[in-house]
């Protein structure tokens, strides 16, 4: 392992002998610093540790990486430069990149997700000040890290964030799970369309959703009954636009959600779901404020139909059934 701040850092190598020289690991011996020269070919541990580079100009040596590489920690004000140097040598067998406070921003955070290898374990960027946008980047890489098994996003996405779009974005469950802890306070809107969430995932975000949060996109996710029961039982109270069209919801979730806080929404759409009998209590919660509201390609009798339109009343917009 090579270690900054020290005059004479440890450096373990694949293919050296032992020797006691008070560094960690089985296999170690002293080389001068710096330098990646034939010394340190066979590199697998690469540790500086506040070490306070110019964040304006990159170390040399952080776009000579040797390629083999395993686990990288650097911590201490390294910088977007610095940091972008390192994804365009990003070693292929890294298993774990540790870069917490480094000052990476969003560009240099969007720049380091996108090098990672496939065989990452363990990813720690915290307290790196980036936003929402670092913090897609990151969400939409994780289908491809199928190793990861530790993420540490702490103190990132800065509460000054409004909006965080990842429609269409295949984030799935693992992706959910890790965006929930880290959402901003000032969040606004929210949309996760098509990204591939299941009811696990849904149940993890339902319980984070910010209370400033007005507008919540779902549609087309397979949340099932069980992930809009999660929706309604933590509804933040401001939400005027919720869409949970073609998520597999039945009668129990309709009958759930218009048990739920959501008084004030004048938007809902729930097409597109199993919804039959439970439309009841749809029309039986319908508030005043409630001026759009989509109901169309469910399993809704003429019956209930005629009784959602009598709740509806005079409105403006016409109820889509």
């Amino acid at each position: 392992m090579l270690v900054g701040r020290v005059l004479r850092p440890c450096v373990r190598h694949r293919d050296s002998t032992p020797v006691s020289d008070g560094c960690p690991g089985p296999a170690r011996r002293r080389v001068p610093w710096p330098g990646f020269g034939p010394a340190t070919q066979n590199l697998t541990t690469l540790a500086i540790f506040y070490s306070k580079f110019d964040a304006r100009t990159p170390h040399p040596w952080s776009a000579m990486l040797p390629p083999t590489l395993t686990h990288l920690v650097f911590t201490g004000d390294f910088g977007e430069l610095g940091v972008r140097a390192i994804a365009t040598r990003m070693p292929p067998a890294l298993e774990v990149l540790l870069l917490t406070g480094n000052q990476l921003g969003n560009k240099g955070t969007v720049a380091i997700v996108a090098a990672l290898p496939p065989t990452l374990t363990k990813l720690d960027i915290s307290n790196n000040d980036f936003g929402y946008r670092g913090a897609a980047a990151i969400a939409t890489k994780l289908p491809s890290l199928p190793l990861l098994a530790e993420l540490s996003l702490v103190g990132d996405i800065g509460n000054k964030v409004t909006e965080l779009e990842l429609a269409i974005s295949p984030i799935y469950n693992q992706g959910v799970a890790a965006l929930a802890p880290n959402l901003p306070t000032s969040l606004t809107t929210l949309s996760l369309s098509v990204a591939r969430i299941t009811t696990a995932g849904v149940v993890a975000l339902a319980s984070a959703l910010p209370l400033s949060l007005l507008t919540l996109d779902l549609a087309r996710n397979n949340l099932g009954d069980a992930g809009v029961m999660a929706i309604a039982k933590h509804m933040p109270p401001r939400l005027t636009h919720l869409n949970l069209s073609s998520t597999g919801m039945g009668d129990a979730g309709a009958k759930t959600l218009a048990a739920s806080p959501l008084r004030s929404v004048p938007l809902l759409d729930l097409g597109g779901n199993m919804i039959g009998p439970g439309a009841r209590a749809i029309a039986a919660w319908m508030p005043p404020s409630l001026q759009e509201l989509s109901l169309w390609l469910n399993n809704i009798t003429e019956t209930v139909k005629t009784t959602l339109r009598e709740a509806w009343g005079t409105r403006e917009q016409e109820v889509s059934l």
